[in-house]
């Protein structure tokens, strides 16, 4: 008679073939960690990340309650309820939910990633500037902060200083295309720009309109 795995292990097993695409099977394992241990928040916590990833946010919330039932104190919980809330449009519940995760956790970078991304759709760039900021400093390494910063400040049409954001990032990503054609656009946007500028925009845009076509012929494929 083999021994049977822990309730854990089914929950890593799960989480690992999720991550390698095999979303059903991920979520039947995860399922069967309940069957021995219907008190672990961490497994109701990635069913409900997989039903986000599936897009059905309103499964997702219910998972997520659930693991919040049983750990109040769950902070990544929270950050997902959060997100999970701004998608089906409960803008109050994913404030306060974003608010809650925050008083719990300050050095999660992506709970200040998704609270901006969060403002930045409600059109509060004030306090997404701020989010994004406190994102990347606490994890400098992902850019993606940094390239929505620079999004909020051409919101704002402060062309300039969002231009410095994507330069930082194409000096750390030099083939980041996303912050490549925001950059050109900054250089085409701002005002008394010379032929110096103009020929920079052009070459960010050029390479950008390159990705694109890559991309558009792999996907063709």
């Amino acid at each position: 008679k083999q021994p049977s795995l822990p309730s854990q292990a089914y929950i890593n097993w799960g989480i690992h073939l999720i991550e390698s695409g095999d979303k059903d099977k991920g979520i039947e394992k995860i399922k069967q960690s309940l069957d021995m241990n219907k008190s672990n928040p961490q497994a109701y916590c990635n069913l409900g990340v997989a039903c986000a990833q599936n897009k059905d946010f309103k499964e997702a919330v219910k998972y997520f309650k659930k693991a919040i039932k049983i750990n109040r104190n769950y902070g990544k919980a929270w950050s997902y309820l959060a997100s999970a809330y701004s998608e089906i449009n409960e803008e109050n519940l994913a404030k306060s939910a974003f608010e809650e995760s925050l008083k719990l956790d300050r050095t999660n970078p992506y709970t200040y990633l998704n609270f901006g991304i969060f403002c930045m759709k409600n059109k509060n760039y004030e306090e997404a500037k701020t989010l994004f900021k406190k994102s990347y400093i606490l994890d400098p390494t992902n850019n993606h902060s940094l390239v929505l910063w620079g999004v909020v400040l051409m919101e704002e049409e402060n062309y300039k200083s969002a231009k410095m954001k994507f330069l930082r990032v194409v000096a750390s990503e030099p083939y980041n295309f996303e912050a490549l054609h925001f950059c050109g656009v900054c250089f085409l946007k701002e005002e008394d720009y010379d032929n110096r500028n103009d020929r920079n925009a052009m070459d960010y845009l050029y390479w950008y309109s390159r990705y694109q076509l890559v991309s558009a012929d792999e996907s063709a494929k």
